[in-house]
């Protein structure tokens, strides 16, 4: 066992050595808007007419760059004619089944966003999703060089908005539910709206902080003020050099999951005794390929989601099952009077 511990820290060592240090145009490389989004005060003052949210999922090898419980990440959306939209998603909770759902925002309109092919990207944009969660090959060098790679990168993998709701209705007719009329999973919210106002509500329910920043944008985010200001200054760590100066803990132990405690501890454990070497207290670990390559223990990340949802198919198999019993006991009772 110890030699496994020594072999798997080496191997992150080694991770730290290769040349996986290029950091792309779309990387969010200021820290604090890894952890915080733009107040929607701020998007009324820009003179925004309208906003579109949609809805998709998180790998839960992104755990790795979750601080508190929360993170944002960037998306590009490149629409027909080429041009490429930015926008961000943030982690909206923990659904029924146990999938991790991101709430995207984009600033531009449905009318420019409804044929683009959307990707996002981990925080420092070394690895890409799509919208339903599954990562895709991808080499940030050459999609910031090579527009013919980027555009066959979108065309291939890139997932448009009318591509969502058929994903959204077939997971939930996956998980049981039966169907919806008139779903959606796509809104434009217009600034000034009803529903802007319950667009409010939710980000301020999801991170209740808000903050004041050095050019007087207001930001809102998921740590108390103290927490913010230490975690919105840590170096990155995007060169070799900025990962053996600081290293990072994974916060592993921010796993809401019930029922899965021993899980979660032997898990911690784990990761703790292999990068005992390589970790402290940090925060400078909210970037999957700073300090340690974090992004080497996705896998275990993964593993632990995977088995939290079949926790939760047991979960529902015995309600199913409990009803089943109710029925029979509820029909036998009728044909007893």
């Amino acid at each position: 066992m110890r030699f496994l511990v020594f072999l798997f820290s080496f191997m992150i060592l080694v991770g730290c050595a290769t040349s996986r240090e290029y950091v792309p145009r779309h990387a969010t490389i200021d820290p604090g808007k890894g952890i915080s989004v733009p107040h929607p005060v701020e998007l009324e003052k820009q003179g925004i007419k309208q906003i579109v949210t949609f809805q998709g999922l998180l790998d839960p090898g992104l755990w790795v760059e979750v601080v508190s419980a929360g993170g944002v990440w960037p998306f590009l959306a490149q629409t027909v004619s080429g041009e490429i939209l930015e926008g961000y998603a943030y982690l909206a909770g923990l659904n029924y089944w146990g999938d991790w759902q991101l709430e995207f925002t984009s600033k531009h309109s449905f009318e420019e966003l409804k044929e683009a092919k959307i990707l996002y990207f981990n925080r420092d944009a070394g690895f890409c999703y799509q919208l339903n969660g599954n990562q895709v090959k991808y080499d940030p060098k050459k999609f910031d060089d090579d527009e013919e790679y980027r555009t066959k990168l979108f065309s291939d993998s890139g997932w448009t908005l009318e591509e969502l709701n058929p994903f959204w209705l077939g997971y939930l007719k996956e998980k049981g539910l039966g169907s919806f009329e008139g779903f959606n999973s796509v809104v434009e919210v217009k600034v000034g709206s009803p529903e802007w106002n319950d667009y409010k509500s939710k980000v301020s329910q999801i991170m209740p902080f808000n903050y004041k920043m050095a050019d007087g944008e207001i930001r809102s985010g998921y740590l108390p003020l103290e927490s913010f200001r230490q975690a919105a200054v840590e170096i990155p760590g995007f060169n070799g050099v900025d990962r053996y100066l600081k290293r990072a803990k994974v916060p592993i132990f921010f796993f809401p999951f019930a029922g899965v405690g021993l899980l979660v501890t032997a898990g911690a454990m784990v990761a703790g005794d292999a990068v005992a070497a390589t970790a402290n207290d940090s925060w400078t670990g909210s970037y999957a390929r700073a300090q340690a390559i974090r992004y080497q223990l996705a896998p275990l990340f993964r593993q632990i989601c995977l088995i939290y949802r079949e926790l939760l198919e047991k979960r529902d198999q015995r309600i199913e099952g409990l009803i089943r019993r109710l029925i029979e006991l509820e029909t036998k009772m009728v044909f007893q009077k």
